[in-house]
């Protein structure tokens, strides 16, 4: 640092620094930190949530910190989940942890909750068998009619979200009101309330930052375990296909 009579003058008046999401900061934030030569440092984060290389995030710096620290002793790994339901920890776990080098298995912090069915339910989408499609197949036109054109990819995991959502306010009697569906953009929100549209859904949109007005509440991912894969259904444009189509690519 070119100042470190500024570095100084901070590292007495600091008795303790914290940083969190750690896994995001970069070389010359790092450089700063080092300059303070602050003792007492806490630092917080997941290199799997490291999402801001844009913003020229660094997380080979978390990961050296993380290994220096380790060696130390100083470095401990917080596993414990307080937020969500042993089955669905098991879920991520299940789907995820092959995909990670030194992957940490999530624990759930309570206990499964007393109920009847499945906590969690998993929709499969064939993205590649749909693709594979010509433009004009029956299937992929029956797909995408009355839809905004968008890819195939989009068309069929939207569709597939409304029928699971119209069976559940349908044939399994639950409210509208009581499903929600979070979207992680709403690049493709009005995709969705097309497909709901479709299916004879209704729902209400909205999105913002703030809490009171996130991403989409219109329906809920809800209710059972179990993987859904299982051959079109295009007969009636009220009725949205399911995962795949028919024709598989060969």
């Amino acid at each position: 640092m070119e100042r470190p009579e500024i570095a100084a003058a901070y590292r007495e008046r600091l008795q303790r620094v914290m940083i969190d999401e750690f896994q995001d900061t970069n070389r010359l934030q790092l450089a700063l930190l080092d300059a303070l030569g602050q003792e007492h440092e806490f630092a917080v984060g997941d290199r799997l949530q490291s999402i801001y290389a844009f913003r020229h995030a660094d997380v080979s710096g978390f990961d050296e910190r993380w290994r220096l620290r380790a060696a130390q002793g100083r470095a401990h790994a917080l596993a414990a989940n307080f937020r969500s339901r042993p089955e669905i920890l098991e879920l991520i776990n299940a789907a995820f942890g092959a995909a990670h080098a030194g992957f940490q298995p999530l624990e759930a912090g309570l206990a499964a909750l007393p109920g009847g069915g499945p906590a969690v339910e998993v929709l499969l989408t064939d993205a590649e068998a749909w693709e594979a499609l010509a433009d004009d197949d029956p299937q992929r036109m029956a797909l995408g009619a009355g839809m905004p054109p968008v890819a195939v990819r989009v068309l069929a995991e939207t569709r597939l979200v409304a029928e699971r959502v119209a069976r559940l306010t349908g044939e399994e009697g639950h409210a509208p009101r009581d499903v929600v569906v979070l979207l992680r953009a709403g690049t493709n929100m009005p995709v969705y309330e097309r497909a709901f549209e479709r299916a004879g859904v209704p729902a209400i949109a909205t999105q913002g930052r703030g809490w009171w007005c996130r991403t989409c509440w219109p329906i809920c991912a809800s209710s059972s375990t179990r993987a859904t894969r299982r051959p079109c259904s295009a007969r009636s444009p009220r009725r949205p296909p399911a995962s795949t189509p028919t024709r598989s690519r060969s």
